[in-house]
């Protein structure tokens, strides 16, 4: 099993608002604001890893492809105050992070050993 570790480091001092309940809280436009979260995500293990941010109740959304031994960073909006990041493996496994809060303009950083 692949070992995960994720941590946040605040970039920038801005408050945040909860976020509105809709029926697809992941659904374009279902929130009118946007937060953008900068995720670097390094990934340490031999396999390809594909991330996915998960709101509460379970909706994830794909954001991004990590190939294995490498890194990268990922932007995308996040109109949440928590988030959860699901790591599956080209092999076919699959990571879940605990539940970390969010900030506009954060960082995030992913490592996937």
């Amino acid at each position: 099993m692949a070992a995960v570790v994720a941590a946040a480091s605040v970039l920038s001092p801005d408050c945040f608002a909860t976020a509105a309940r809709s029926e697809n809280p992941l659904a374009q436009g279902a929130h009118s604001e946007r937060r953008e979260i900068e995720l670097l995500v390094r990934n340490q293990n031999f396999n390809r890893a594909t991330v996915y941010a998960t709101a509460s109740g379970g909706s994830s959304r794909k954001i991004g492809v990590v190939g294995g031994h490498s890194q990268a960073t990922l932007k995308f909006d996040w109109p949440f105050s928590y988030i959860r990041l699901r790591i599956r493996f080209l092999a076919g496994d699959e990571v879940v992070t605990e539940t970390m809060s969010v900030f506009p303009g954060e960082l995030l950083e992913l490592v996937i050993g």
